[in-house]
């Protein structure tokens, strides 16, 4: 089945705001299961000295362990955000299955940096208006609905604005 609505999201792995944000997120794709598409795009912000790091190294588990691989590492790098570090983010990766040496080569070469990049660029016109930071979700919905979600915004007022976009 496809999602109806899509909630797109630029995140840095460092930010504290974007951390609660990816636990409210988690809690709605509870709710909503395959109803909701929940889609996440990088956005190291260069004051986060680990975030272009950490972005690279969900890339990394990406490509090496398979997309599940993605989310569960995304979610595991912000449980323990804002320690990050080479170790710390290759533990991760072992911790989920990942082959180290793999994973760790892909990191240490800065493999998936066009991936972050891509999605870096993808965010270009939304920072050239000024209105950016980190979370930033944009909330697309049917006839071409497009609503925004500027920061980290409760679970109860996103819940609202995808209800009335889920009928």
């Amino acid at each position: 089945m496809k999602s109806k609505v899509k909630v797109l999201t630029y995140t840095d792995l460092e930010c504290p705001f974007c951390k609660s944000f990816n636990t409210t997120t988690q809690d709605l794709i509870d709710v909503y299961g395959n109803k909701v598409a929940f889609v996440l795009r990088h956005y190291p912000l260069s004051f986060h000295s680990n975030a272009q790091l950490a972005a690279n190294a969900s890339e990394c588990a990406a490509k090496v362990g398979g997309k599940k691989k993605f989310a569960s590492f995304i979610n595991e790098t912000f449980n323990i955000s804002p320690n990050l570090s080479l170790d710390t983010l290759s533990d991760i990766a072992v911790d989920l299955g990942i082959k180290k040496n793999s994973f760790d080569t892909c990191l240490a070469q800065y493999a998936q940096q066009n991936e972050v990049d891509k999605d870096i660029k993808s965010a270009a016109s939304i920072v050239q208006s000024g209105n950016f930071g980190t979370p930033y979700s944009l909330v697309y919905g049917p006839n071409n609905t497009v609503m925004t979600i500027l920061g980290n915004q409760s679970y109860s007022v996103i819940k609202e604005m995808l209800d009335t976009l889920v009928k």
